[in-house]
């Protein structure tokens, strides 16, 4: 039969293939058997290790095995070798993006040196090379269109957009709560607040975004009352209604004032605790991977989410079952 190919696509971007194949025991031509002996030769002359110089090699290997027939890649013994390198391959090929938008606390006020101990540059570090995280953080801005420093008049606004972005980060509102900007044009919040979001989300690389709530403000009266009785509660609605993931960045931050030693802005440490908070989102986006394959409501028993390709053999007369699959991850596409 045709196989049935399952393509997993994570919220990130990567992307893993799944190939079932049932068919009755047959005899392949020799046209087929030399076809497919020519790919697996190729493969084994594959470099072990999978670098940056190699890459292209790889590529044009995995292409030649694509122009197989169906049956022709079933006789591709050593294909699953192929498929593992591809992958990383195309990784090396397109680092995930990660967008950092927000006021201070993601420029990196309160650090020691912001070009290491910023959260966008300890979360570069958490994640490493497969990512690069771009610092659009910009101390005194807010969503509101207007107030002390609005975003969108910023210059990383705009070279923000133009990084392309996979992932975005949002965390905007401590500066939206101060006194006489809440009270002059909080009324603007919401419209100002979802309609940024929805620029990042319209942005041409379908990004995956992220709604943080502001930390915790252990600052003055009533700045740090209007965050957590107004703008929290808001950000929370804009997530639902925009059907975006919040992260929960003000009761991650409650009860820890050491954390802040101007009440505002967190120290270093308290920045890699952060940094270390948003990677497990990100990292969770990063499975492109199936959970479970079935026949007939059945789950494969030998199964394994690293193995690529299954042939079923089925008996003469046996009747073509129903495939399904789940993945491991509800933000994942089949």
């Amino acid at each position: 039969s045709q196989p049935v190919t399952y393509l997993v696509t994570a919220a990130n971007g990567t992307q893993k293939e799944y190939t079932v194949t049932i068919f009755t025991p047959s005899t392949a031509s020799a046209a087929d058997k030399e076809a497919a002996a020519a790919i697996e030769e190729q493969i084994d002359s594959l470099p072990e290790i999978v670098t940056p110089a190699n890459k292209e090699d790889i590529l044009e290997v995995y292409d030649a095995y694509e122009a197989l027939s169906p049956i022709q890649k079933l006789l591709v013994s050593n294909r699953s070798i192929l498929l593992e390198k591809t992958e990383q391959a195309q990784r090396l090929t397109q680092p995930i993006r990660v967008l950092c938008v927000g006021d201070s606390i993601t420029e990196g006020y309160g650090s020691s040196d912001f070009n290491r101990y910023s959260y966008p540059a300890q979360l570069q570090q958490i994640l490493g090379d497969d990512y690069l995280v771009y610092n659009a953080g910009v101390g005194g801005s807010n969503a509101i269109d207007g107030g002390q420093l609005s975003y969108r008049k910023v210059d990383r606004y705009e070279l923000g957009k133009a990084f392309d972005p996979d992932i975005v980060i949002l965390m905007l509102g401590t500066n939206d709560g101060i006194d006489w900007v809440w009270e002059n044009e909080g009324y603007k919040f919401k419209g100002d607040y979802t309609a940024l979001a929805q620029e990042y989300m319209n942005l041409p690389s379908q990004p995956k975004v992220f709604l943080a709530l502001p930390m915790t403000s252990y600052g003055a009266e009533p700045q740090k009352t209007y965050i957590h009785e107004e703008i929290v509660p808001t950000i929370e609605e804009i997530g639902q209604e925009l059907g975006l993931d919040v992260i929960d960045m003000h009761s991650f931050s409650a009860g820890h004032p050491e954390w802040f030693p101007d009440t505002i802005h967190p120290n270093d440490g308290a920045y890699t605790l952060i940094a270390e908070e948003f990677a497990k989102y990100i990292r969770g986006l990063a499975s492109a991977e199936l959970a479970s394959i079935s026949l007939d409501g059945e789950a494969l028993a030998d199964f394994s989410s690293d193995d690529y390709s299954y042939d079923i053999v089925l008996d003469r007369g046996e009747s073509m079952p129903e495939i399904t699959a789940t993945a491991t991850s509800e933000d994942a596409q089949i």
